[in-house]
């Protein structure tokens, strides 16, 4: 009940975009220091990422010091996490899936260091479960050929009713190290996502795999998923 609660409570608009304003002045105050981020130019919030996904992203990163980083779906965090990485972890590599050709060369390439690399995978009709209509990236599967990204950030592709960015759900053994990964899962307050997200939960559990999980409120409700050994993640 008081889980329930909660998650309606901070659904409410004027919670909603109160948590917002907030969010953007921790985030602020985050990354008061670095030189590198302030001529940056950011366009946060709307369909772009909003500032609990920002914030959450760098503490995350920061804190990891990830060899791997796979963020979906391409936007204002990549700019964030391009430069970022470029300037503060050395040998780290950031790919970043995309399905719209047109955005990836409308996006300002200026802004992204060689630490990033962008891919493109088309977007088809599919199912998930035999049941569900669905939105999945083709060739997916491949990214796990690169090995194990200890950071993922599912903000991709377009959301659909049910089961909404089952991609990673789907290529969780061979995307992630069990013992060591964080998984952020942005827009968690429509209700696909959310399937999702509890999806990815229901198989650790059966995989067996030690883990915690919370979930921050702002415009929208960012959920993650940590391996054991990042339990502080859940007071970020």
């Amino acid at each position: 009940m008081k889980k329930w609660l909660t998650h309606h409570y901070y659904k409410l608009p004027v919670i909603r975009h109160l948590n917002e304003i907030i969010w953007a002045n921790v985030y602020s105050d985050s990354i008061r220091g670095y030189s590198f981020l302030n001529d940056l130019s950011l366009n946060i919030g709307r369909f772009a990422c909003n500032y609990t996904l920002l914030y959450l992203t760098h503490r995350i990163v920061n804190s990891v010091k990830p060899k791997r980083v796979l963020e979906i779906g391409l936007g204002e965090s990549t700019k964030f996490l391009s430069t970022f990485i470029n300037h503060t972890i050395d040998d780290c590599k950031h790919f970043v899936v995309e399905h719209n050709k047109e955005w990836i060369s409308f996006f300002p390439s200026s802004n992204l260091y060689d630490c990033t690399e962008i891919k493109y995978f088309e977007v088809e009709k599919s199912t998930y479960n035999g049941n569900y209509k669905s939105l999945n990236y083709v060739g997916f599967e491949t990214l796990g050929c690169f090995g194990t990204y200890e950071v993922i950030i599912i903000d991709g592709p377009h959301g659909t009713k049910n089961f909404s960015r089952n991609d990673v759900l789907q290529n969780l053994e061979h995307l992630i190290d069990f013992n060591n990964f964080t998984i952020v899962f942005d827009d968690t307050n429509r209700s696909g996502e959310l399937q999702t997200y509890k999806a990815m939960l229901k198989k650790l559990k059966t995989l067996g795999v030690k883990f915690g999980t919370t979930r921050y409120y702002g415009s929208k409700i960012v959920s993650i998923i940590y391996s054991d050994n990042y339990k502080y993640f859940e007071s970020l």
